[in-house]
């Protein structure tokens, strides 16, 4: 599998017990739904809801089996998911959620915090 937006091929890497592929050279990554909110859970993480928002978005494809992806937010992270294969999380946007999440109220729903993040997807 390829990354969407550097077209490099994708590495398997592991953290917290997930399984995901990432690109060697930008930093994207790529992971089940199920993977995502396990690895959440495993480092002490609130139940992700990824809440679906195609209004004027442009769908890009899923890529394992090519069908537009449905734009899906988690907080205010903006991301692109296939219901069937699983979540495409941009190069920088991990760390825009840990720069982010710095300030915020810990009551608000849906936040991941930010050893959550670090411990899934260290560089």
């Amino acid at each position: 599998m390829d990354c969407l937006d550097c077209k490099r091929p994708l590495d398997t890497a592991t953290r917290a017990e997930a399984s995901y592929l990432r690109c060697p050279e930008c930093g994207a990554a790529w992971m089940t739904e199920d993977t995502f909110r396990a690895a959440v859970a495993a480092v002490g993480g609130p139940d992700v809801k990824l809440v679906v928002d195609n209004t004027d978005a442009r769908l890009r494809p899923c890529p394992a089996c090519t069908a537009p992806m449905d734009v899906v937010w988690v907080d205010f992270l903006q991301l692109d998911r296939c219901p069937s294969h699983g979540i495409w999380f941009d190069s920088g946007e991990l760390q825009k959620a840990l720069g982010s999440n710095q300030g915020t109220d810990p009551g608000t729903p849906n936040r991941i915090p930010p050893d959550a993040w670090k411990a899934i997807f260290k560089r």
